[in-house]
């Protein structure tokens, strides 16, 4: 739980990932994590990376979204997949300048 309703679990790499994968889920009503109010998640997101580097450049672009309110605002009112891959892709855009 990452706080502000997101959780973010993923798997180790050595776990048998064969290729990124990444995968939103934005739930209408929250999802109590632990059966506690205070861990009520409305975003998951899952992220399977093939080797360290790949996970930690995954997990630093999830971040920089994440803290930044108008990156998570547009990320909250996706409505398909393209959506969400054009976000990524800015946000990596922004982090090579």
């Amino acid at each position: 739980d990452l706080g502000l309703g997101i959780a973010l679990p993923h798997a180790r790499p050595e776990e048998g990932v064969k290729k990124l994968g990444m995968s939103f889920l934005r739930c209408e009503h929250p999802v109590k994590l632990m059966n506690d109010d205070k861990h009520e998640i409305k975003l998951f997101i899952v992220l399977a990376a093939i080797d360290n580097e790949t996970h930690l450049r995954a997990l630093s672009t999830l971040t920089k979204i994440l803290s930044n309110k108008e990156r998570l605002g547009q990320l909250l009112a996706v409505t398909n997949a393209t959506e969400v891959e054009q976000i990524l892709l800015e946000e990596e855009g922004e982090g090579e300048k």
